[in-house]
C-alpha cells in the first residue's frame, strides 16, 4: 500500500480504493475522477461507505495520537512520509 494506487499487482476496483482513500486523506474530498472510478464496481451506498470508513479511520488516528496513545511493546509503526 505504501508505493499507492499505481504499483503494480492492484486490480482496478483496488486501486479506485486505494485512490479514493489517499484523496481524502489528502484533500479531503473525492474528485470527479474517483466517483467515476468506483462507480464502475460499487453502488453508491457502497460509495459512501468509503467516504465513512475512510474518515472514521482519520478520526481514531487523530484522537489516538492526540491522546498519546502508544504502539504496544514490540510492534513498528508506519514510517511518516
Amino acid at each position: 500500500m505504501a508505493q499507492g494506487p499505481d504499483a503494480p499487482g492492484w486490480t482496478p476496483d483496488e486501486a479506485a480504493l486505494l485512490g479514493a482513500a489517499d484523496e481524502l486523506y489528502e484533500d479531503a474530498c473525492l474528485s470527479e475522477r474517483s466517483w467515476q472510478a468506483l462507480s464502475q464496481r460499487f453502488s453508491e451506498a457502497q460509495m459512501m461507505d468509503v467516504v465513512f470508513t475512510v474518515g472514521a479511520y482519520a478520526m481514531l488516528a487523530m484522537a489516538l495520537n492526540s491522546f498519546g496513545v502508544r504502539l504496544d511493546a514490540g510492534l513498528k509503526g508506519f514510517a511518516r512520509g
